[in-house]
């Protein structure tokens, strides 16, 4: 599972081995997370790390994402807005290391409505 879904396993390994594990699109992501659990859940402040770089930043209720989120993939963009019950849900901003920023509505974890484009030599674009 990656971080759009907002929903992990919340536990730590021993060590610093990762605690657990997530396949998606074929691929394997170990990680681990810090926050606390309440009955068994994750509740309020998360730190999620990933074993390809990223790092996904949450506050947690009855074990989902929700609340303002940030999330940092490794080298390649920046994320940042709000997950409603472990699903994205409002106005959502990508940033890109070329100073592109892509922003746009997410409406119950699915992308919504008109997306805009800003490329660092100033193009604009919709989508």
């Amino acid at each position: 599972m990656s971080p759009q879904g907002g929903q992990f396993p919340a536990y730590r390994g021993e060590e610093g081995e990762p605690a657990a594990a997530a396949t998606e699109y074929g691929r394997r992501f170990d990680f681990t997370g810090e926050g606390a659990l309440v009955d068994g859940k994750s509740q309020g402040d998360w730190m999620i790390r990933f074993s390809d770089g990223t790092v996904f930043e949450a506050p947690h209720v009855d074990g989902k994402a929700h609340g303002h989120a940030v999330i940092r993939h490794a080298a390649l963009k920046s994320e940042e807005g709000p997950f409603s019950r472990g699903k994205r849900h409002g106005h959502w901003v990508e940033r890109y290391p070329d100073g592109s920023v892509h922003e746009g509505p997410y409406v119950d974890g699915e992308r919504h409505g008109i997306w805009h484009w800003r490329f660092a030599d100033g193009e604009v674009r919709e989508s």
